[in-house]
């Protein structure tokens, strides 16, 4: 297994957040990287040069990002904590500018306020997480305790066609625990028909995007004490699950099961237990985590050994982030 080296030439390349980094996405031509952070700044990057390519400012920390699966564009989607959604069509890079701008309002408006270019939910609560269907071009967001499902209606709007049902409570959770619903990450599978919610405290439910009522086909429940889930990543071949257990490390679990069949467990303190991302690495034989001590850790699969620790100078990692050609991750500063 080959070891994971950095390949960015100087100490300060890709370097241009003033403050933390919050998310990170490829473009799926895989030339380019989109990072938002609690800045207000949405950066696209060049990560094989190491250079900065454009800079697109916008109102409020992004907590979301989410790039068209379609390869002829260059679109993206960009959720803050304001509850707002910039959509930015047909982003020219070589050019550097933004041939047009949409935005999305969450919250309700006032009476006599352009609705032109609005879709209004009745949500007002952060974008948490934006994942976008390859097949249908449907867009799910997940926005405080709800789901939205939307869809392109016209050449400047997105509506919200459908909300999905709350999950159900956990069994024999700890009485502390906290049952506020909250979308932690979402993932669209069986080409488009299913959609994977990650909850914080509500496990991972399959709901069935064909029904009528969206009906939950199968959820799991986590095995660890206190139930909670800070990040989920769906396999490339949609068979496995690994979820970040906000306990001691990861747990991978296959489809329809609640019982982990591989677990990777920190061998040191790894400080404050905040949600940290997960990712998959060569052929999903390889598994990674950040974490809050400045760490990234690196599991072989098959004998659930750690491989590699990746330091990142005292740094908090919240996000990392894998193409198919190279490994690519972040220190942020919380």
């Amino acid at each position: 297994m080959s070891v994971l080296q950095p390949f960015c030439a100087k100490e300060d390349d890709l370097r241009g957040h003033s403050e933390s980094i919050t998310c990170l996405s490829f473009l799926p031509t895989r030339d380019y990287l989109a990072s938002g952070g609690e800045d207000g700044n949405l950066i696209v990057w060049d990560p094989m040069k190491g250079t900065l390519v454009h800079r697109v400012p916008v109102s409020g920390t992004i907590t979301s990002m989410a790039w068209d699966p379609d390869n002829t564009k260059h679109h993206i989607f960009v959720g803050t904590a304001k509850g707002t959604i910039f959509a930015i069509n047909d982003f020219s890079i070589c050019h550097c500018f933004l041939s047009s701008f949409i935005m999305f309002l969450i919250a309700d408006q006032g009476p006599g306020q352009d609705q032109d270019s609005d879709v209004l939910t009745g949500v007002d609560a952060p974008v948490d997480v934006i994942a976008i269907d390859a097949y249908s071009g449907v867009i799910a967001l997940g926005m405080g305790s709800e789901v939205h499902l939307a869809k392109w209606v016209s050449p400047s709007h997105y509506a919200t066609f459908k909300i999905l049902p709350l999950p159900p409570e956990l069994p024999n959770t700890l009485q502390d625990t906290d049952k506020r619903v909250r979308v932690q990450a979402l993932a669209f599978r069986e080409g488009g028909d299913h959609l994977l919610a990650t909850y914080l405290s509500h496990g991972i439910v399959c709901w069935d995007l064909v029904h009528p009522q969206s009906q939950l086909l199968w959820m799991i429940v986590p095995m660890h004490s206190h139930r909670l889930i800070g990040h989920c990543l769906l396999s490339p071949d949609e068979q496995t699950v690994l979820i970040s257990n906000l306990l001691e490390g990861m747990d991978l679990y296959k489809i329809h099961h609640c019982h982990p069949y591989h677990r990777f467990k920190y061998t040191a303190d790894t400080g404050d237990n905040l949600p940290v991302q997960v990712a998959f690495l060569h052929d999903s034989r390889v598994v990674a985590c950040g974490s809050m001590d400045s760490n990234v850790t690196v599991w072989d699969v098959a004998n659930e050994d750690q491989i590699q620790v990746l330091p990142h100078d005292g740094h908090p990692v919240q996000a990392i982030l894998v193409n198919f050609i190279f490994f690519m991750q972040y220190a942020l500063s919380c």
